[in-house]
Formats: C-alpha cells, sequence, structure tokens
C-alpha cells in the first residue's frame, strides 16, 4: 500500500510542478499581444539632416560623460591627505603583520613611528596593539588586566578580537 501511495505522491508532485510551470511560462498569445505595432520607416530625404550626423571621436571630442576634471588632470587625483592616510595604515598594518608573525621588536618600532607621526587618540589600534604586543612578550597580571580595560572600553577597535584572543583567552 506504501508504495502506491508514494506513487501516486509523485505523481501528484509532478502534475502539480506542471501547471506551476505553464502558469510562469508566456502564452503565444500573450507575446503577440505585448509585441509594439511597428512603425513605417521615414524616407531618408525626410529626415533632417542633423538626425543623421554621425559622431566620430578623437582625442579631441569630449565624451558625453567627461569628467569635470580639468583634462591635464587624473579624476580622483591623490592628495597629500590620501598618502597621509595610507602612510597611516601601511604603519598599522606592518605592525599587525609583524605581531601575528611574533615579531615583536619590529612590531613595536613601526608603532613608535605611527606615534611620533600621527599622535594616536586614546583607544586607537596603536594602542591595542601595543596591548597585543605586551601580551605576546609577556603575559601577566598587568598587561592581562590592561587588555581586559581596553576590551571593555574600546568596543570599536579593530584590535578587540586579536586582543581577546591573545590576552583574554
Amino acid at each position: 500500500m506504501t508504495g502506491a501511495r508514494s506513487k501516486l505522491a509523485w505523481w501528484v508532485g509532478v502534475c502539480a510542478l506542471a501547471v506551476f510551470g505553464a502558469a510562469l511560462l508566456p502564452s503565444a498569445r500573450d507575446a503577440s499581444r505585448a509585441a509594439p505595432p511597428r512603425a513605417e520607416p521615414t524616407p531618408p530625404e525626410a529626415v533632417e539632416p542633423a538626425q543623421h550626423a554621425h559622431v566620430v571621436r578623437t582625442a579631441s571630442t569630449p565624451s558625453a560623460l567627461a569628467s569635470t576634471a580639468k583634462p591635464d588632470r587624473h579624476p580622483h587625483p591623490i592628495t597629500a591627505e590620501h598618502r597621509r592616510l595610507y602612510r597611516e595604515a601601511d604603519l598599522l598594518d606592518g605592525a599587525a603583520g609583524l605581531l601575528r608573525k611574533k615579531s615583536v621588536t619590529e612590531a613595536r618600532s613601526l608603532l613608535a613611528e605611527h606615534r611620533a607621526e600621527y599622535a594616536p587618540r586614546q583607544g586607537s589600534d596603536n594602542e591595542g596593539l601595543a596591548l597585543l604586543a605586551d601580551c605576546i612578550e609577556r603575559r601577566d597580571a598587568g598587561s592581562i588586566d590592561r587588555a581586559r580595560a581596553f576590551y571593555d572600553r574600546y568596543t570599536h577597535s579593530m584590535v578587540r578580537r586579536q586582543i581577546r584572543k591573545q590576552c583574554l583567552e
């Protein structure tokens, strides 16, 4: 009896899928109804010459999508502010990479260079990376307490996860 029920259930499923699929496919009648009527082409002599003017682009012809930047400048120039931000990110990323390799001394020198150039604020990634270096170097009660305070206070920090893994677990 269960074999007959399963066959019946299979056939009902196939039929349901067929009905559902047929409902999704547009019929030929709907396609012919949806096609817009074709307009009769106008003779070439009736069309104004300005409509048939072909635009040939040259290097001197600006594009309609051309930038508003001066022609001799890149549309998104690298400014001194960009270079400063890239340098800051390079220092912090370099220090984080060195800490992943357990090269604490080199990481501390990059962090000191970052502090000298950028004067980081309290709770910055520089401070978090310095705490991480402390925990890698010597995981004592003092470094764990400082790491716990940083972890609890600066929930926005990108270094928070590494501090939890390295210092608090």
